[in-house]
């Protein structure tokens, strides 16, 4: 039957469960007569998967594949574009870039994904953004596409606890970079990925990055931030400050969230300086910081770190409240 035997083909482009008025819009725009009539014969004899109540179909996957691969190759990509249309439509930017790039359009589908990454990792969809990255091919995009694909990757595998898989991206991506300042991005995420496996490799890369970022860059303050850090844990306590007092005069320019993080880490290097009163101050700072954007968990971490100082100080019933406030 011509009309089934073409539906089946439209339907072969979804791996994924699709909505039948979909399916019955594409055959319309496809021209295909008795569409309805074809789709009924297709579910009756179980061709196509049903449920709630008929609104959506599902195609096997041994019939997708043997469908799919017998559709012309214009055609398959065209399908592709109307779907990813749709998906776009209805806010499902996943389905969208994953139908742009069997459309061929994998400029697009990496756009879309560089603009969502942040709203899917808030949906704790990390693991299937990570699978869209690797979708992606060095010879589908341009240089610049994938060396982007690749920081993300590795920011993403950083987030999740796979650093080898994040050393490794970032390796890929400097391959593809010419221009220092994007060099700095990378050899800063290195840093920060060898800091818990080795301290002198991971100063090292911050050193090569601080050398490529330009002097008023807002990552040149998170890097100094991180090596603050880094410093802290060797005590050494000089260069601590210095990394630390010039990332806060960067990051004065930038969100609030940043000037917190690095007034976080003074409160820390004083407090174990037994500088406390200095110590206190930035820790209450960066506490009104991020009390008036609302971060609660970052929050707890400023109550956190005012109750270590109160803590070292010897004063324990006002420790005991600071934690107990971070607790809530």
């Amino acid at each position: 039957q011509e009309e089934a035997t073409t539906l089946l083909g439209i339907a072969a482009v979804f791996d994924e469960i699709f909505p039948r008025s979909l399916l019955l819009a594409m055959a319309t725009e496809e021209q295909v007569l008795h569409s309805e009539r074809a789709l009924n014969y297709l579910i009756k004899n179980r061709l196509l998967l049903v449920g709630d109540d008929q609104r959506h179909l599902l195609l096997s996957t041994t019939l997708r594949a043997y469908f799919y691969q017998r559709q012309p190759a214009d055609r398959v990509q065209r399908r592709h574009r109307t779907v990813a249309n749709f998906y776009s439509d209805h806010d499902d930017p996943l389905l969208t870039v994953r139908h742009w790039f069997r459309a061929g359009q994998s400029e697009r589908a990496a756009a879309i994904l560089f603009a969502e990454a942040e709203a899917l990792v808030h949906e704790l969809q990390g693991a299937e953004l990570i699978e869209a990255l690797l979708q992606f091919t060095q010879r589908s995009v341009a240089d610049t596409t994938w060396r982007e694909i690749q920081i993300l990757l590795s920011d993403l595998y950083y987030r999740t606890g796979q650093p080898e898989d994040a050393v490794a991206a970032c390796r890929r991506a400097l391959q593809v970079a010419e221009d220092v300042a994007d060099q700095a991005r990378i050899y800063r995420r290195l840093g920060k990925l060898y800091a818990t496996r080795n301290q002198l490799h991971a100063l090292t890369y911050y050193q090569q990055a601080a050398e490529r970022f330009a002097p008023t860059n807002p990552e040149l303050a998170d890097l100094l931030k991180d090596r603050g850090w880094l410093h802290i844990l060797r005590r050494n306590w000089q260069e601590a400050e210095r990394d630390l007092t010039l990332a806060l005069s960067i990051a004065q320019t930038t969100a609030g969230a940043l000037q917190a993080d690095v007034m976080d880490a003074l409160a820390s290097l004083y407090r174990r300086q037994q500088r406390f009163d200095v110590a206190l101050e930035q820790a209450r700072r960066a506490l009104g910081i991020r009390e008036s954007s609302g971060n609660l968990p970052r929050i707890a971490s400023s109550f956190n770190n005012l109750g270590n100082i109160y803590r070292d100080m010897g004063e324990y019933w006002h420790a005991i409240s600071a934690y107990q406030d971070a607790l809530g």
